[in-house]
């Protein structure tokens, strides 16, 4: 009697750690996919304001050298 009491605690215990061992990895899963779409998220908000200054600076240079072309020449 007692050593089947002890089989049954035994695979309760085996059971419960079965139970905690799917429960960290789903866990840990749900972590790793919400840093990855932390991740995600800020690479895409760095490309916008790399796109931005990228425009900004081109637009600059474009002013400036419209400004070089309309500027009257210093010869006349």
């Amino acid at each position: 009697m007692r050593k089947l009491e002890e089989e049954r605690e035994a695979e309760e215990k085996r059971r419960r750690q079965i139970e905690s061992k799917k429960l960290y990895e789903t866990n840990l899963k749900l972590k790793m996919k919400k840093k990855a779409r932390e991740e995600q998220e800020q690479l895409a908000f760095d490309m916008k304001v790399l796109e931005k200054l990228l425009e900004e600076t081109a637009n600059e240079a474009a002013e400036i050298a419209q400004r070089k072309v309309s500027r009257p020449s210093r010869s006349e």
